[in-house]
């Protein structure tokens, strides 16, 4: 194509450069996409499926049925912590309000850390989007003053400014320009798209996360 054989070599690495973090940016899209979409789905089926029950056996056979879910992963934490505090106390009936008190906060620190854990999942490569929605408009200015230069510099070389010698530099600025746009779009759309879905779901791990900690303590005597 006669237009691409008129653009200079620092503008192809600009714009190559551009089209590898579209790539990597869409890649990202998708797959978190399908990602967001089973991490909600699987939280809904278990909360479904565990509504009603109230022994930890039954609810624990689920969660291993349900293991890609993080509100599986949640009650997992819990209810490991939860049996390794009721084999240090003798007799339940006898507890006191501050041993109450120490358990739920004990509780609280491991679902603290299990939501951090399932949160930093969430986060994970997100990272990339936001770095080419704040990036890919300057690599693009590059090229724009790339292009820019190269049409002063043809003139001047040239002697006048006619169509032919300004329209190939002219040309380089505005695909640059138009490469670092629509690289950085859908990049700083769907970053927060998800972060606002990330809240959402840190905010529903929360939800049920004061559920089951009230739920284990009221049941100190499920079955094992």
């Amino acid at each position: 194509m006669p237009f691409l054989n008129e653009i200079g070599i620092f503008s192809v690495i600009v714009i190559g450069i551009l089209l590898i973090q579209s790539l990597l940016s869409w890649s990202i899209i998708i797959s978190k996409y399908f990602y967001f979409y089973a991490e909600s789905l699987n939280n809904f089926r278990f909360q479904k499926a565990i509504k009603g029950k109230s022994k930890i056996s039954e609810i624990s056979d689920l969660a291993n049925k349900f293991s890609r879910s993080s509100s599986s992963q949640l009650f997992s934490r819990l209810a490991k912590e939860f049996y390794i505090l009721k084999q240090q106390i003798p007799d339940s009936s006898k507890m006191t309000s501050a041993d109450v008190e120490i358990v739920s906060r004990i509780l609280s620190r491991a679902s603290f850390a299990q939501i951090l854990t399932i949160s930093a999942g969430f986060e994970k490569r997100l990272t990339l989007l936001a770095t080419t929605s704040s990036s890919a408009p300057f690599i693009g200015l590059l090229g724009t003053v790339i292009g820019i230069t190269k049409t002063f510099t043809d003139i001047a070389v040239e002697g006048n400014a006619g169509f032919n010698i300004v329209a190939p530099g002219i040309a380089e600025a505005l695909v640059a320009t138009a490469f670092g746009i629509f690289t950085a779009l859908p990049a700083q759309i769907f970053y927060n798209y998800y972060r606002s879905k990330i809240r959402k779901l840190k905010n529903e791990l929360q939800v049920f996360d004061i559920k089951l900690s009230n739920q284990f303590i009221r049941s100190l005597r499920w079955d094992k």
